[in-house]
């Protein structure tokens, strides 16, 4: 998968009001491998919860360039 498609995956799976917030050019490639492992939690839970969704948002904004 390609750090775009990652991005837009999180974002699908938090329900995001502003998706707008999270662009994929905001990451490095080199950051592939921890947006992967975002994407695989997200994935694997059915509801997120508001902290789960905090504690996703904040993972995002330390992975940002």
């Amino acid at each position: 998968m390609t750090i775009e498609e990652i991005v837009e995956q999180i974002k699908e799976n938090l329900n995001l009001v502003n998706a707008g917030v999270i662009n994929p050019e905001d990451f490095d490639e080199n950051k592939k491998d921890d947006l992967e492992d975002v994407m695989n939690f997200t994935n694997s839970r059915n509801n997120l919860s508001p902290n789960e969704r905090e504690a996703v948002l904040q993972q995002l904004r330390e992975l940002k360039k």
